[in-house]
């Protein structure tokens, strides 16, 4: 059984007024661990930092052979979050399912299903 990864983190809750980032520049994922992947015909798994230091992560990535919990990858340095951070994505292994994907301050990125 496959089990995909569908992360996409766009949101950023505003308060106040504020002008939209200038530019965003997407990274590739080039080093997965644990065999995770990116999928086929898929928007590839990225990461970006914006104007205001927000970290945002897109695309869909795949783990051949599924467990319930398992490293994706590891951000670079400057990507970093001060605390553990975790949001819900979905994941697709036999039906759709929310999983949370956390992000360490070492920079390393969790899958944790139940």
């Amino acid at each position: 059984m496959m089990r995909i990864l569908i992360v996409s983190f766009f949101v950023l809750l505003t308060l106040y007024s504020c002008p939209e980032p200038a530019t965003i520049s997407w990274q590739n994922v080039t080093t997965f661990v644990n065999g995770w992947q990116n999928a086929a015909g898929y928007q590839p798994l990225q990461y970006s930092i914006d104007d205001w230091g927000q970290v945002h992560i897109r695309g869909t990535a795949y783990d051949p052979n599924p467990v319930s919990s398992s490293n994706v990858f590891t951000l670079p340095a400057d990507y970093h979050p001060a605390y553990p951070t975790v949001f819900a994505v979905s994941v697709q292994s036999g039906g759709t399912h929310t999983a949370n994907l956390w992000i360490y301050p070492e920079g390393e990125t969790a899958t944790r299903c139940w």
